[in-house]
């Protein structure tokens, strides 16, 4: 099972991929817009998907890989055109829910992230 990071802003999100880029070991990253108070975010697919991923990461993922369920903010966060996890070089974040192989140029999108075998594939592949 992968170890799982929480991660709330993008500032923390620098934070933890600093921390672990240069270990070696696979890094995976979904994006998903913000949970309410209830814990349910406020985008659809994100709903969809976020169970899907997470089974996934547990059953699936190698030991030594590591899990970052990344908030993107809020709908307005998300929607604004400088949002951090669109702009930033090594993101380029277009949709989420985004998941994605940190140091490579892999990505599943939206929907596909809520189909399992999808992202069992995406997860074995190197």
């Amino acid at each position: 099972m992968a170890k799982f990071h929480e991660v709330k802003t993008f500032e923390e999100f620098k934070n933890v991929i600093s921390s672990l880029q240069d270990l070696g070991v696979p890094i995976f990253a979904e994006f998903y817009g913000a949970h309410d108070s209830a814990g349910k975010s406020w985008c659809p697919d994100c709903v969809k998907a976020e169970p899907v991923v997470e089974e996934v990461m547990k059953t699936s993922a190698a030991s030594n890989a590591h899990f970052l369920h990344v908030s993107v903010g809020d709908r307005s966060a998300w929607r604004d055109p400088n949002c951090s996890f669109r702009t930033d070089a090594r993101l380029k974040l277009t949709c989420i829910p985004t998941l994605l192989r940190w140091g490579t140029s892999e990505k599943l999108l939206e929907e596909d992230c809520a189909i399992k075998q999808k992202v069992a594939d995406f997860i074995a592949a190197k």
